[in-house]
Formats: C-alpha cells, sequence, structure tokens
C-alpha cells in the first residue's frame, strides 16, 4: 500500500552540475499516473531550486559539489570514492578546506589551505570557490536528507557494474555514458538529448548533470550508495557522496 500511495502521487528528482553559465539542472518527473517528464535548463544560482525542495516539490536533488567541508585533513568521502573508481580515482578532487571559501585570490587561498591542511588548494577546487560558497551559504544540515552531494563517475559507475575506464571528454567515453543514461531513463531521455537540449553550455555538463538525476531517482527510491564517516562540519552539515 505504501509503496502504492508513493506511485500515485507522482514524484520528482533533479540532478545538478555547475557549468560556465552558473548550474545546469535536469529535471525527470513523473506525475500521479506515471507519465513521465524530462528537461534542461540552466540557472544561474540556485536559490529557486532550494525554496523548491523545501516546499515539497521537488523529492531530491542531487549536487555535483561538496558540502561538509573541514579545516582538519581531507574528507573520508573523497578518499573513499576514489577507491570505488580506481584507476581513475583522480576523477575525484579533494574538496577546500573551509578557511579558504571566503578568498579571491588563488595565493591567498593556498596560504589558508597549506595552514589548515598542509597542502595547497588544487586551482581546480579554487574555480569552483564561487559555487561551493554559494551552496554552502544556501543550505544547511537540515536540508541535507533531500539536498545531497553526489558525483557523474560515481553515478555511472554504477549504472555500469564498475568506473568507466574511458574518460568523458573523448568520442568513446562520452558514447558510452549516452547510452548508459539512455537505458536508465529510456526514449525520453533520447529524444530530448536529440532535439531540445540545451546547446549554449557544454554537452559534458548535460551528460553530468542527467546522471546525478539518476542518482537522485536512486536516492528517493532508497537504492542508493552512500561513501561518509559521517562526520559533522562547523556548520551542521555532514560530509558525504551519495549516488
Amino acid at each position: 500500500m505504501g509503496e502504492e500511495q508513493a506511485v500515485s502521487k507522482g514524484w520528482s528528482v533533479v540532478g545538478v552540475d555547475g557549468c560556465r553559465e552558473g548550474w545546469v539542472v535536469a529535471r525527470w518527473t513523473a506525475d500521479q499516473d506515471g507519465n513521465e517528464t524530462v528537461s534542461t535548463t540552466i540557472e544561474v544560482d540556485l536559490g529557486t531550486l532550494v525554496d523548491e525542495v523545501r516546499a515539497g516539490d521537488i523529492d531530491v536533488a542531487a549536487i555535483d559539489m561538496p558540502m561538509g567541508l573541514f579545516d582538519d585533513g581531507p574528507r573520508f568521502a573523497d578518499g573513499a570514492a576514489r577507491k570505488l573508481l580506481s584507476p581513475r580515482g583522480s576523477t575525484i578532487f579533494s574538496a577546500p578546506a573551509r578557511c579558504t571559501l571566503a578568498s579571491t585570490d588563488y595565493q591567498h587561498a593556498c596560504e589558508l589551505s597549506r595552514n589548515a591542511i598542509g597542502k595547497a588548494l588544487s586551482i581546480q577546487a579554487f574555480n569552483l570557490l564561487p559555487k561551493i560558497r554559494e551552496l554552502d551559504n544556501l543550505i544547511d544540515g537540515s536540508d541535507q536528507d533531500k539536498i545531497v552531494e553526489s558525483h557523474p563517475e560515481c553515478s555511472f559507475s554504477s549504472l555500469a557494474n564498475g568506473p568507466l575506464l574511458e574518460s568523458k571528454h573523448g568520442a568513446d567515453g562520452k558514447a558510452i555514458r549516452l547510452k548508459l543514461l539512455i537505458t536508465a531513463l529510456g526514449p525520453l531521455f533520447e529524444q530530448h538529448w536529440n532535439t531540445d537540449r540545451p546547446k549554449q553550455t557544454s554537452s559534458i555538463d548535460i551528460v553530468d548533470a542527467w546522471s546525478l538525476a539518476v542518482a537522485a531517482r536512486r536516492i528517493s527510491t532508497g537504492t542508493s550508495l552512500r561513501l561518509s564517516d559521517d562526520r559533522i562540519d562547523p556548520t551542521g552539515k555532514i560530509a558525504q557522496i551519495v549516488f
């Protein structure tokens, strides 16, 4: 009966990946009759999406951005994800130390990072600081049952029953990932990809966002995997990667 009720009210999940223009939001929904829809939008910020989640209009939002940041060393979740994706664990970058969030200068951020955890901040992590800061300011620990840190390659590893060895930046890697998404999402997604996905942003970012939407659906149905040591950061956020 409980499962029938869950289906009857419909569901809505989103996958969110950062992009140059802001955020790619991949939305996958089903109405009370089970009719599914898919859409991809580019949002300049996450404020409206967070409001939708809190209002109950979105069941789960899976976001490829670190939540739960510390000043005393690396996160367990990042190391566990690297082991999961070995030999391509380098696709998981180390989350920055919390003390670097306010920095807008790379050298200053590196100095803060060295003082806190003994090593400099990667340029990749520094470039993401504005987005990490935006999300960190928008949510608190009470949001994290529905607004969840995830990772595209971890999601794809679940779809493929193992880590993908081909880079997403190559033709073969992209084709493999698209095939996995079409299998998971069905012909509706294939049509969307071919006809009305946004063209103003990187197709790689869209592929990643949709892998996160699939992860969000697994999370909403209780079939996801979770990497965490359950540490809570000073702002009350848990450090975890769920997919």
